[in-house]
């Protein structure tokens, strides 16, 4: 399992140095205007795992039309987990290298892509019907989630809908803005399930979630032999991927801290967490590239039998 956003992405602050022009991609600007670069290495190697016979997932809490917009810079994935786990999409075509005859595999295009909306029944008690909530606004959706969108908009929070199906993203403001939010987030029924997101707080169903949704998918979908994601990896850099990162029985591996709770989960294990020495894109080719030496045929299970592995990667992840 691979976090997309912060993970397989690297979203450049100014002033930091940038890799040469040749050897990253540029992505479209997010919705909330954040630019991210991913390197062409790191394309290679998500290539090399897939095709050792590993499953590769990218999780994310990016919005619908940036995952479509940002498409064309993603590796070609076995499933696209957007939402913080809310949809999953799986693809319908065979990956193909891109025209200008590199190496690597891209995603493949929004109409070959298929939503599971076996997973999206499961989310109905707090999300409302997919089929009757999807083409509505937030404002004229029905479900537990919509209510409390409504409720915080009268209260005077920013709440951001665009293009989300599944959660609410909210904007907490300056000062003490965030504390005060997650003091009101925690009256909320346990139905809900809270988590911070580049300084966003994300409000989704308990039933989705990074850490479930790769359970769903290592059991129900892929199918592994190797119970409760004991044969998988997972990458990540964030708060909402702690949970993740600590299930992957074959190691988590961390591009850098981008909060103080996920480099003390880090320091609290050191046996699980690998956290990478080089930053930016080159952290997460380092973190592949590890991966990448766990195993020949697929990650290797700790009883020497090969298995095939998800590879949680964070490259979905827009803020």
């Amino acid at each position: 399992m691979v976090g997309t956003h912060g993970t397989l992405l690297h979203y450049y602050e100014k002033g930091e140095p940038v890799p040469d022009a040749d050897t990253v991609l540029a992505l479209p600007p997010s919705k909330t205007g954040r630019r991210a670069l991913i390197s062409k290495r790191t394309l290679e190697l998500t290539t090399a795992l897939r095709q050792r016979g590993v499953k590769l997932t990218l999780v994310s809490g990016v919005r619908y039309s940036t995952f479509v917009d940002r498409l064309p810079y993603l590796p070609h994935a076995d499933a696209y987990c957007i939402e913080n786990g809310g949809r999953i999409f799986y693809p319908t075509a065979a990956p193909s290298p891109p025209p200008d005859g590199s190496t690597y595999h891209t995603a493949p295009p929004e109409h070959c892509l298929q939503e599971d909306l076996k997973w999206r029944e499961g989310l109905e008690s707090v999300c409302g019907k997919a089929s009757e909530n999807d083409p509505l606004d937030a404002e004229r959706r029905a479900g537990p989630v919509w209510d409390l969108c409504r409720a915080l908009r009268a209260e005077g929070w920013t709440v951001d809908t665009a293009t989300y199906n599944t959660m609410l993203r909210i904007n907490a403001g300056e000062g003490d803005g965030e504390a005060r939010l997650l003091r009101r987030m925690a009256s909320l029924p346990p139905s809900f399930l809270i988590a911070t997101n580049f300084g966003l707080v994300d409000v989704m169903p308990r039933a989705s979630g990074k850490l479930h949704v790769a359970r769903y998918l290592a059991a129900a979908h892929f199918k592994f032999e190797v119970p409760d994601l004991g044969g998988c990896a997972a990458m990540g850099d964030d708060d909402n991927d702690i949970e993740m990162l600590s299930a992957a029985g074959r190691g988590a591996f961390v591009t850098g801290f981008s909060s103080r709770s996920i480099e003390a989960a880090a320091r609290a294990a050191p046996r699980q967490f690998r956290v990478a020495a080089a930053s930016g894109v080159a952290a997460a080719e380092e973190c592949l590239e590890a991966i990448l030496s766990l195993g020949g045929e697929g990650v290797m299970s700790d009883d020497g039998a090969a298995r095939k592995g998800a590879l949680k990667a964070e490259l979905l992840q827009v803020a």
